[in-house]
C-alpha cells in the first residue's frame, strides 16, 4: 500500500524517527485541496505519547480540505545542509501518512492544546491557559492517526555515523 524507502541503508530506524518528531517543530501538511489540486501549508505540531496533533481554525482551506479526505501526509525537516561544491545536500527528512481524526469534546481539546503551550510556550502556562480558553470555540484540533512512516537520510550522513 506505501511504497518502501528505495535506498535502504539512507532508511531512519523507528528511534531516530521518534527523536526526529520530537525535536522538531515545524512541518508541512499536505491535503486533497480545491479543484484537485495539491494543498501544502506549513504548520507546527505535538507528538506526545505515540500521537500527533495538528490545530487550526475550524473554518478555512485546511478545515475543509480534511473534512473532504482525511487522508494526509506531513513531511519534516531535521536537517538541509547545502553543499555546493558537492552538488548535494545533506538532509534528514520524515514523511507520515495517516488521517486526521477532528477531537470532539473540551477536555480532549484542552488536553492537546496543552501540549502545544508546554511545547512552543512552557514558560507562560498560565496565559497560555487562557488563550486556549478564549480560543477553544473556534479551533479544530486534529489527531492524525498515522498509517504510515518513513525517515531517510543522505548517502553522506549514513557514512558520516558509520566513521
Amino acid at each position: 500500500m506505501f511504497r518502501d524507502v528505495l535506498k535502504k541503508k539512507q532508511q531512519l530506524s523507528d528511534e531516530e524517527v521518534k527523536e526526529i518528531l520530537q525535536r522538531n517543530k515545524y512541518g508541512t501538511l499536505a491535503l486533497y485541496g480545491d479543484n484537485d489540486y495539491p494543498y501544502s501549508v506549513p504548520l507546527n505540531y505535538t507528538y506526545n505519547e505515540g500521537k500527533f496533533y495538528i490545530h487550526g481554525f475550524n473554518k478555512g482551506h485546511r478545515a475543509e480540505a480534511i473534512a473532504k479526505n482525511p487522508r494526509v501526509s506531513f513531511s519534516i525537516i531535521d536537517k538541509d545542509t547545502l553543499v555546493p561544491e558537492e552538488f548535494t545536500t545533506y538532509f534528514r527528512s520524515v514523511i507520515l501518512f495517516g488521517r486526521a481524526k477532528l477531537l470532539s469534546g473540551d477536555d480532549a481539546m484542552r488536553f492537546v492544546m496543552r501540549t502545544f503551550v508546554n511545547k512552543y510556550s512552557a514558560d507562560f502556562k498560565e496565559r497560555g491557559e487562557a488563550v486556549i480558553e478564549r480560543n477553544l470555540k473556534a479551533l479544530a484540533v486534529y489527531e492524525i492517526e498515522i498509517d504510515h512512516i518513513t525517515g531517510k537520510q543522505s548517502m553522506e550522513l549514513v557514512k558520516k555515523d558509520v566513521e
